[in-house]
């Protein structure tokens, strides 16, 4: 029970504050003046009766299809064109033509009752020769009865919803090819742009499907992940796959790829690069045959702290990269954790078996330390000192960071490849495959164009 001294508040729009409110000129005086607030009263019995100010919360009806309204519709037309039986029984109800007209106006959506009409006397109005109506006349007492619904109206409206739904998908599929129409057609003008391939190149596209167990479009979507980094929805919404279908794309074609475009990382003899080394590497460095440099990539922070770079202070995977003196990529090791030396990875990568013996490779000043490495292949080292230099080596100096400058060249183009940008933070799940990736990006800049001339 409620006591009547019990204070409750309620919202004013369900009073008429000027009649229902105790202290309603009270109120309105001191809130003119803004000198106190006052609490308006209700009157002794005053309980709330306006309730026009609520909105009415019932759910709206869901839309209509208007595939299923019109075919509703056509129905209703078809069962009036047909002409009612000529002898009725007593108990059935005479359509007449303003019922029919009634019926046709009436929503195809609204629910139908089944009228019983019985007779209950029968009364002549007028002599039938001078008679305004073409009808008889019947005073009747009407029943409304249940609706009764038959088992075919049930398969109609369900043979009505699965070809609505039926349309849907119709739209879905035909959006989906749309969209992957367009894209293949986007990425065949422009290869270099979304899949990192020259359009000089492009053949090689046609080339790996008919020499990889993989169709075409698979390629093309693992070629524009590594490419733009692009999330596997979006993939999925250009090529019309589901996401989780783009994902196992890309983790079965990134090893196939990787595998095939090993053969386009090659290390030509010291004859075939001497006889392409570009001219201002022949006055005084024309024994160079690979120049080195290292590429980091950003990864998510790992529980193990072995992955935390000295020189990018972060974590990162790293990569040894050689590249020829006129640009060809001919070398590139697996990923090692960002804390790893270089005399450990020049060691233990498979470098220096790679490398001809008697011959020259240029290098960064953070390789000071792989000198004797070098010394026992009865290779040289050519790099910047670490210290400053005396004045008669400036020059010579000067020339060695003039020429290292290629590999840097190559470091950009395989930062064009969005997987491979230095804060791209990779995720762990994809670290496994940066392997496979790099190899198949360091493949595709040996497709480009020509990085020095000779």
């Amino acid at each position: 029970m409620i006591s009547p001294s019990t204070p409750f508040y309620c919202c004013e729009d369900h009073f008429n504050i000027e009649e229902d409110a105790d202290n309603y000129m009270q109120y309105k005086i001191m809130t003119l003046q803004e000198k106190q607030k006052t609490r308006l009263r209700l009157k002794k019995g005053i309980l709330p009766h306006k309730f026009q100010c609520q909105k009415d919360t019932e759910s709206l009806p869901p839309p209509k299809r208007k595939g299923s309204l019109k075919r509703k519709h056509q129905e209703i037309i078809e069962k009036s064109s047909t002409t009612p039986p000529a002898n009725q029984s007593d108990n059935e109800l005479i359509i007449t033509k303003s019922s029919l007209n009634n019926h046709l106006e009436a929503d195809s959506s609204s629910s139908s009752y089944i009228q019983t009409i019985e007779d209950n006397e029968t009364k002549n109005i007028c002599e039938p020769g001078c008679s305004p109506s073409f009808y008889n006349v019947y005073d009747k007492k009407i029943f409304i009865s249940q609706p009764s619904v038959s088992p075919s109206s049930f398969k109609s409206e369900m043979n009505s919803d699965l070809s609505c739904i039926e349309d849907d998908l119709d739209e879905e599929t035909q959006f989906k090819n749309q969209m992957c129409s367009c894209t293949l057609t986007a990425v065949e003008k422009n290869p270099k742009m979304l899949i990192g391939l020259p359009k000089k190149s492009y053949y090689l596209i046609k080339l790996l499907s008919e020499n990889i167990p993989l169709p075409t479009i698979d390629i093309l979507i693992t070629l524009k992940k590594i490419k733009l980094n692009e999330s596997f929805s979006i993939l999925a919404l250009q090529f019309g796959y589901t996401q989780s279908k783009i994902s196992r794309i890309f983790s079965k074609s990134i090893p196939l790829l990787s595998e095939k475009m090993k053969e386009l990382i090659v290390w030509p003899t010291p004859t075939e690069i001497s006889e392409n080394l570009p001219t201002y590497f022949r006055a005084r460095h024309s024994n160079v045959v690979s120049i080195i440099d290292f590429l980091e990539i950003q990864i998510e922070k790992p529980t193990n702290a072995v992955n935390q770079s000295q020189y990018e202070k972060r974590n990162t995977l790293k990569y040894l990269i050689s590249c020829t003196p006129d640009g060809l990529i001919n070398f590139v090791s697996v990923g090692y954790s960002g804390g790893a030396t270089s005399i450990m990875i020049v060691e233990k990568s498979g470098f220096l078996e790679s490398l001809p013996p008697k011959t020259a490779v240029m290098a960064d000043r953070s390789f000071k330390d792989i000198s004797y490495l070098l010394r026992k292949k009865d290779c040289t080292l050519k790099r910047l000192p670490s210290k400053s230099p005396s004045t008669k080596n400036i020059k010579l100096l000067k020339g060695i960071a003039a020429l290292r400058i290629h590999i840097e060249r190559i470091m950009d183009r395989l930062r064009e490849f969005h997987m491979l940008l230095p804060h791209a933070r990779v995720d762990h799940d994809l670290v496994p495959i940066i392997d496979d990736v790099i190899i198949v990006a360091c493949g595709l800049i040996n497709t480009q164009y020509v990085l020095i001339k000779k």
